[in-house]
């Protein structure tokens, strides 16, 4: 009898643990997706601004790729009121 009810808690716990994993797995995964679209909006605006501006420094692609996602949407949307690339200075 003790047995029995050992082998259910036992079963309870896995799939208590299994459920936590699950989660944890979707939550990563989430996290995973969030990420890489920041990275490929910052990407793409960093390609855009070469483009642009025939050039970009290392010191603007490197502080682009630390703006939040919003501030990367806000440069490329204004990216045809930029006249020269120092214009980029009030985003970052």
């Amino acid at each position: 009898m003790v047995s029995n009810a050992s082998n259910i808690f036992d079963k309870f716990k896995k799939e208590a643990i299994k459920e936590g994993l699950d989660e944890g797995k979707k939550e990563g995964k989430k996290e995973g997706m969030k990420e890489g679209m920041k990275e490929g909006k910052s990407e793409l605006l960093i390609k855009q601004l070469i483009k642009r501006f025939n050039g970009l420094s290392d010191f603007y692609i490197e502080n682009i790729k630390k703006l939040p996602e919003e501030s990367i949407e806000l440069i490329a949307t204004n990216i045809f009121d930029l006249e020269k690339i120092e214009d980029i200075k009030k985003f970052l």
